[in-house]
């Protein structure tokens, strides 16, 4: 089943997400599973001004 889930709670979308994407003007910019989205904090950070 797949099921696409919008949210700015990252802590949310990490508990119930197998991929992260991350979108720009109606674009996704960016695309790979939760685990290599955490671990990629200076991405995270550059995409979201996240720390």
């Amino acid at each position: 089943m797949t099921m696409l889930l919008v949210e700015q709670d990252l802590h949310l979308a990490f508990a119930v997400c197998d991929e992260i994407a991350v979108m720009e003007k109606g674009r996704i910019v960016h695309l790979v599973t939760t685990p290599e989205f955490r671990a990629d904090r200076g991405t995270a950070h550059r995409l979201l001004d996240v720390a």
